[in-house]
C-alpha cells in the first residue's frame, strides 16, 4: 500500500509524465506505479553516491629538488656565470641548453622558472655530460642523473648531421662578428662547440633551445632560439 504523500504514477501515465517522475526520483524520491488503482510496484532512485572526483595531484617546485643550489658556493663556476634574469620560456617544447642546468644547479630561481615552464623538456647528451663533467664526485653524479631522470628530461642524441649543422653554426658566428653583424666588444667572440651542437639538434629537431645568453638579440633572429 502506498503512503497518501507518495507521488503516484498508473502505467498509462508513465510516457506523459515521465519528466515528472525523473525529477522525483533524482530528489530521492520514491514514486509508486499504480495499474486500476492497485499499486503493482515502486520506482526508487539510485542510491549509488557519485563518484568523488580525484583531488587534484600539486606539482613540486623545482626548487624543492635537493639539485637546486647544490653548488651555489662553488666560485670555480663563476666563469659560466652566476645569472641575471635570462631567456623566456617557449610555450611548447623546447631544447634545453647546458647552462640552463647549470645555473639551475647553481641556485638561480630563473633558471629554475624555466625549466618549470618548459613543457617538455629537451637536451642533448653532450649537454648532459658537460654538467657530470663538472660534478667533484659520483654522490654529485648520480644526484644530477637523478634529477635528469625525474624531472621529464628527454635526452638526444648527437649525430652527424647534427655534428655539420654545428660546423655551418660555428662559422656564421664567425662571419657575422666579422662582419660587424653584432658587438666585437663581446666577451664570446665565438661560439663554443657545445653551444653550437645543442643549437644544431633543436633546429635538427624543429624545437626552439632556451640559451642562457640570448643569442637572437645579437643580429641571429632566424635562429631558433629564445
Amino acid at each position: 500500500m502506498y503512503k497518501s504523500s507518495q507521488k503516484t504514477v498508473t502505467t498509462s501515465e508513465l510516457r506523459t509524465r515521465a519528466r515528472e517522475v525523473s525529477s522525483a526520483l533524482k530528489e530521492g524520491k520514491e514514486v509508486a506505479l499504480l495499474y486500476h488503482g492497485r499499486q503493482i510496484g515502486t520506482i526508487v532512485p539510485n542510491l549509488v553516491s557519485p563518484k568523488k572526483e580525484k583531488p587534484s595531484r600539486t606539482v613540486p617546485s623545482l626548487t624543492a629538488n635537493s639539485c637546486f643550489g647544490m653548488w651555489e658556493e662553488r666560485k670555480d663556476l663563476d666563469f659560466w656565470g652566476k645569472g641575471g634574469r635570462g631567456p623566456s620560456s617557449p610555450d611548447r617544447p623546447a631544447f634545453v641548453e647546458a647552462t640552463v642546468l647549470l645555473q639551475f644547479l647553481r641556485g638561480n630561481k630563473a633558471a629554475a622558472t624555466l625549466l618549470e615552464d618548459t613543457r617538455n623538456r629537451n637536451v642533448t647528451t653532450l649537454g648532459v655530460l658537460e654538467v657530470i663533467r663538472l660534478c667533484r664526485d659520483t654522490t654529485e653524479t648520480q644526484v644530477v642523473l637523478k634529477f635528469v631522470r625525474q624531472s621529464n628530461f628527454t635526452i638526444f642524441e648527437v649525430t652527424e648531421r647534427i655534428t655539420i649543422k654545428a660546423e655551418d653554426l660555428v662559422f656564421r658566428f664567425l662571419a657575422m662578428r666579422t662582419s660587424g653583424g653584432f658587438n666585437r666588444d663581446h666577451p664570446r667572440p665565438f661560439l663554443p662547440v657545445l653551444e653550437a651542437l645543442e643549437i644544431a639538434a633543436a633546429f635538427d629537431n624543429g624545437y626552439p633551445i632556451i640559451v642562457w645568453e640570448n643569442y637572437k638579440h645579437r643580429g641571429m633572429g632566424d635562429w631558433p632560439v629564445c
